[in-house]
Order: structure tokens, then C-alpha cells, then sequence
């Protein structure tokens, strides 16, 4: 669309150099944010975060592809049809319009607009690092008659019934020598192990050898039973023990959902604190599906930084390389960081004050690996242009402002074209996917009409000669002028 449109601006110059100008300005600019783009999804799918990172890859490809035919079909069709692609209409009228007069705005109070600015993206800050998330998708869902019967074992039998932790535990010595007959030493052993089970916060019922039925068996007198009664007891223990006889688990019956961060963090201190309470020739085991989804979000938390880190250094390398700029690629991933904490805050506000849900970890993940390279699209459109304006003669002033009436009208329709793609997944009945939808409807929206139209040329009117250094915009025209 931003080739294409440039194209239509510079038809009065002929066909010709109306493709060469529009792939040579709008091609650039389609190219470096195409190549941030694919580099957000690349350090996405080198993150290995379960299930989040699999759209990495798919993501590469798909914007590979697109950026190809973008800069090489695209072109071929426009001199191969020339004004013929704009039937019926091929003339474009730039008249001033509402968007280019809030840059203006923007422009004549440049500090009042960047300490107001700056002022909210230091107090939202505060918001979105603390913003409180989760991983539990089962809470996320619509309420389906699967969901509501879901619901109804959670409060009534503890969310972890059919979600239960296990305890594994590798035995010195065999439990059982014949189908009723049972190591009773290894079976007190367990019987301890089951009561600091039972102490610790949050647990509703433990399951095992000792406690087939969540209550303590008398496994001491079991010889002196009858035979019926020692194979009755024997069928309900033998259901906790391996084949081989020298491994026993137990089921753990948290209360609350299994995903619930509580239960999480009950799960983990279970685990941490079974190590501690291990007797001599035991080995203890915890796992289950509460300790799995600990262990993803831990994970998270810790690569999330080092993601953040190493996408921003590679899109600052990219810009620099492209823009011959040291500090507009800083200034471009700063208000790109402003704006998701400004989304941050409005997600906090809307899901967990408003709405009491806490926020999936995967929607604000979406979030900062969407927006630094989808997003940062229209900042990098805007500033190819104002770098050529400015290199043409143009005061950095002068040159936001012809920027601001020749694309202002393509970037918002683009952006908003964004947004309704997103916005259309709040039509679904998954929470889930209304969260993430919403979430970065909101990061494109405020990108696309605070960000570019007044975030960044207050900054760049400030910033004066520094938005250029090292490098000089007039001797990038200059040479492309020089060309036949």
C-alpha cells in the first residue's frame, strides 16, 4: 500500500520514474521494516517457549514471502499497467487533513507534549512490569457445559482432582513380595511421607499406598486379616505401586484450580521442600501438570529480558545500518517500549481491575514481540520519508510536516486495517483470544495515532541535527538525484 501510494504521487513525473522513486523511498522503507519484522519472529522462535513460539517460524516465512513479492512483483505490475492499476481514478489530491494538523500541533509545543508523554509512560511503566499474569488457559474458557461441570468439580472436590501433582518415589527396597503380602518398614517409611504431605499449605487429599482412599489403611494388621479382606486391601495399594515393585507414586489433591498461581506456587514449594525430607536411599519425584505450567512461566520470566535484549540490539543494528542514524533507531524502539507499556496499563485496567481476571503471560508477550517489529512498521515508514524530505532541503520541521500531509492518511488506514484484524478475534467466546486480540488492537491503535502522529516529532523537533548524526540525509538525495 505505501508503494503503491507513493506511486500515485509521483505519476506527474511518468511512469517510469514513478516506479523507480516509489521502490527506491517506499521500497526502503518496506524493506528495513519488513527485516525488523521477520527479526522479532526470529528471536521468537529461537526463544523455545512452549506452544508461544511455534508461530515464530510460520510468522518468518510468511513475511519473507510477502516482503519478496512486495519489492520485486509489486513493481513489475505497476510499469507493466502503469496508472491503468488506479482505474478509474489515477490523480491524488494531499490536501491538509485533521491527522497532519495534530502533528502541527504536536510541532509548535514540542516539550509540553514530550513531558506529558514521557510523564505517562513512566507512571504506566510502573503498571505493566507488575502486571499480574498467568497461565491458566482452563479459566480463559467459555463457559461450555464441559466448563461449567469443570467449575463444579473445583469447588466441590478441588480443582486438581482431575489434575492432580504426583510424587514419585524410587524405594531401597522392594514394597511387595507377593500380590498380598507387604514390606511393612517401607510402608511406614511412606506412611511418614504421606503426613508431611498432608501439612503442607493448600493440600486437600493425598493418594497412595497408605491412603488408597485419601485415610490411612491399617496396613500393620494386614497379616492377620482374612485372606479376602488382605487382597481387597492389596488390590487398592497395588494400583499406587510399579510392576518391578520398587517405585510408588502418590496423587496430590491441591485445593483451587490446578493452573491457579496459588496452586502453583503450592506445587513448587511442594517439590522444593519434599527434597528436603528425602529419608537415606530414597529418591522423591515431582511432576504433574501444576509443576508443569510453573516450570513454562519461570521460564518465561527468565528468557523474556535476554529476548527483549537481543531483538532490541538486532533492530537497532538494522536501523542504524539502514538509516545511517545513531540515535533515531534508539529514539524509534523507546517510543515502540512507551507505547506497550501504555498498553500494558490498559489491559491491566480493563481485564484484571474492571473485568477481575488476571492477564494470560501469552498476551502480553504478543505484545512486545508484535510491536517491536509490526509495530515499529509505521514509525520507519514516517521517517524514510522525513529523512528524504529533510535531505531535499527541508528543515527536520518542514520535512515532518510534508511527511505528515502525504502519508498520514496510508499509515492510519494501514494501522487501522491492523487493529480490525485483531479486534475480530474479540468476536470469539475464548477469553483467551480475546485477551490477545484486544492487547495488541490497543498497542497498533495508540502507535498509530499517538506514537508516530505525536510522539516522535516532538522528539525529532527537539532532537534537531542529533536525528541525523553520524550521517547526512541531503547526500542520500543528493546521489539518488545524480541517477539516470
Amino acid at each position: 500500500v505505501l508503494i503503491m501510494n507513493r506511486f500515485r504521487q509521483e505519476l506527474s513525473k511518468g511512469e517510469k520514474e514513478a516506479v523507480r522513486l516509489s521502490v527506491r523511498w517506499a521500497g526502503e522503507a518496506v524493506f528495513t521494516s519488513g527485516l525488523t519484522v521477520v527479526l522479532s519472529y526470529v528471536a521468537l522462535d529461537l526463544a523455545h517457549i512452549p506452544l508461544f513460539s511455534d508461530v515464530g517460524l510460520a510468522n518468518v516465512l510468511v513475511v519473507s514471502s510477502v516482503l519478496l513479492c512486495t519489492l520485486t512483483l509489486l513493481p513489475a505490475i505497476l510499469a507493466l499497467l502503469g496508472k491503468r492499476v488506479f482505474w478509474p481514478k489515477s490523480k491524488i489530491e494531499n490536501k491538509p487533513s485533521v491527522l497532519s494538523s495534530i502533528t502541527k500541533k504536536a510541532i509548535s509545543h514540542p516539550k509540553s507534549v514530550l513531558g506529558a508523554l514521557v510523564t505517562v509512560t513512566l507512571l504506566t511503566a510502573v503498571i505493566a512490569v507488575n502486571l499480574p499474569v498467568n497461565i491458566n488457559f482452563l479459566g480463559l474458557t467459555p463457559n461450555t457445559p464441559a466448563k461449567v461441570g469443570l467449575d463444579q468439580i473445583t469447588q466441590h472436590f478441588g480443582g486438581s482432582t482431575l489434575i492432580p501433582t504426583y510424587v514419585v518415589v524410587e524405594l531401597p527396597s522392594k514394597i511387595s513380595t507377593a500380590p498380598d503380602s507387604f514390606n511393612t518398614s517401607e510402608l511406614e517409611q511412606l506412611a511418614n511421607l504421606t503426613n508431611i504431605i498432608r501439612g503442607f499449605p493448600g493440600v486437600r487429599a493425598v493418594y497412595g499406598v497408605t491412603t488408597p482412599y485419601n485415610y490411612s489403611i491399617p496396613y500393620e494388621t494386614m497379616s492377620n486379616m482374612s485372606l479376602e479382606q488382605r487382597l481387597a486391601y492389596s488390590k487398592q495399594i497395588l494400583q499406587y505401586v510399579s510392576f518391578d515393585n520398587s517405585t510408588v507414586y502418590f496423587k496430590v489433591v491441591f485445593n483451587g484450580d490446578a493452573f491457579d498461581n496459588r496452586v502453583l506456587k503450592e506445587a513448587r514449594t511442594l517439590s522444593e521442600k519434599l527434597a528436603q525430607h528425602t529419608p537415606a536411599g530414597y529418591h522423591i519425584y515431582v511432576g504433574g501438570a501444576s509443576l508443569d505450567a510453573q516450570d513454562v512461566l519461570d521460564y518465561i520470566f527468565r528468557i523474556l529480558p535476554e529476548l527483549v535484549g537481543v531483538l532490541i540490539a538486532a533492530i537497532y543494528v538494522v536501523l542504524f545500518v539502514q538509516l545511517k542514524s545513531a540515535f533515531t533507531p534508539l529514539r524509534l524502539i523507546a517510543t515502540i517500549m512507551s507505547s506497550i507499556a501504555w498498553t500494558l496499563f490498559l489491559v491491566w485496567l480493563i481485564f484484571y481491575k474492571l473485568s477481575g481476571l488476571s492477564v494470560f503471560i501469552f498476551a502480553p508477550l504478543f505484545l512486545i514481540t508484535t510491536m517491536l517489529g509490526v509495530g515499529m512498521d509505521y514509525d520507519i515508514f514516517m521517517i524514510v520519508r522525513v529523512r528524504e524530505e529533510a535531505g531535499k532541503g527541508s528543515g527536520d520541521e518542514l520535512a515532518l510536516i510534508k511527511t505528515s500531509e502525504t502519508t498520514a492518511g496510508v499509515i492510519t488506514a494501514l494501522g487501522l486495517i491492523l487493529a480490525t484484524v485483531f479486534l475480530s478475534l474479540g468476536l470469539t467466546p475464548i477469553v483467551l483470544l480475546r485477551q490477545i486480540g484486544l492487547t495488541l488492537a490497543l498497542g497498533v491503535l495508540l502507535d498509530t495515532f499517538v506514537v508516530w502522529l505525536v510522539f516522535v516529532p516532538s522528539i525529532m523537533v527537539l532532537a534537531k541535527r542529533l536525528n541525523w548524526w553520524p550521517g547526512d540525509p541531503r547526500k542520500d538525495v543528493s546521489t539518488d538525484l545524480q541517477k539516470p
